[in-house]
Formats: C-alpha cells, structure tokens, sequence
C-alpha cells in the first residue's frame, strides 16, 4: 500500500484571469494519507474532492485548514470507499473547514460508507444543498406526523399521508430529492 504525507505544506490553486484548476489537490486510492499542519485552499473539481479525494484508503489529517474549496460533493474532503473494502479508516482532529462550497452535498466533508473519527473541527460558513458542513449516507427513516398515524385503527383507510423522512448518521435530513 502506497503512503503520502503532507506536512506543513501551503497549497493554493492556480488562478489567472479566471482560468480555474478543475482539479482536486489530492487524488489518492488504495493508499495511506496523512495531512498535517498543512492548508488546502482554493481548489475545484467538477466530481468529488475539492481538495482530497480519497478512495478505499487510510487518511489522517491533523491540525490543517481547508477554505474556498469548490466540488459536486466534498468540496474539501472526499472520503469515499467501496462496498467491497472493509479497511477504510479516516482520522480528523484539530482542523478548520471554512467557506467550502459542494454543489450536491458535504460543503466540509463527505463520506459514504466509514464515518470518520473526529474530534475539535471548526466549521464556518461552508455551503452544500444537503450537509453544509458534513455529508453521509443514508440512515435511518423517520415518520415525521406518527401522532396523527397512531389514530388510524386497523383496517381502516388513512385519512392522513404517511410523511417520512431520511436521516444521515448525524439525524439531519438528507434533502437531495424532493420528487419522490
């Protein structure tokens, strides 16, 4: 398994005369990552990972900064790991996620499958129609009007609709569709 480490590192997105990197800053699979004390800033990718997009890997970031970070989903971390990998771990603490815009969802962080371990995270002003500042998958559906369901007697025909709602691991309701 290949490693890479980020250490103390300034990283800035190229920008003249708006002419944007489409282009995440970090793009790793099946690997080991570390970032610390380092800042990402700036970075756009019209997929996954503003700035890190990681798949099926082991990522670690420690005491780092993430602004201006622009992507469909995870403008400034792409956690992603197949379903297939049971080895997927992430580490994030001491960090600052600030002004990270997702067009979908998870304008700070997105994860599909492994909630990463987190502790002392700043968020400030990161935007995304679903998880401003943390996305995830699926988890839970919630009856949002069971008072008036429990009145229902069996067999009787419901007067009122059945309104859910689906949950992520956090109990924000995932908002990505509104058709169904």
């Amino acid at each position: 398994m290949a490693e890479a480490n980020l250490t103390a590192a300034d990283l800035k997105a190229y920008r003249k005369d708006e002419i944007v990197l489409q282009m995440s800053a970090i793009v790793l699979t099946t690997s080991t990552l570390l970032i610390q004390n380092s800042s990402l800033e700036g970075f756009y990718s019209t997929g996954e990972g503003g700035a890190v997009y990681s798949l099926n890997t082991h990522t670690s970031v420690f005491d780092s900064n993430f602004s201006n970070n622009d992507a469909s989903m995870g403008a400034a971390l792409y956690l992603g790991c197949d379903e297939d990998q049971d080895e997927c771990d992430y580490y994030i603490n001491r960090t600052t996620f600030k002004n990270n815009v997702a067009e979908e969802r998870g304008g700070g962080i997105h994860y599909n499958y492994f909630a990463p371990i987190i502790e002392d995270l700043t968020f400030v002003g990161n935007q995304a129609p679903y998880g401003d500042d943390i996305s995830a998958y699926p988890f839970r559906v919630t009856i949002t009007n069971l008072d008036k369901v429990k009145e229902q007697v069996s067999g009787q025909t419901i007067a009122n609709p059945i309104e859910i709602q689906i949950e992520d691991y956090y109990g924000k309701v995932i908002n990505i569709d509104n058709t169904t």
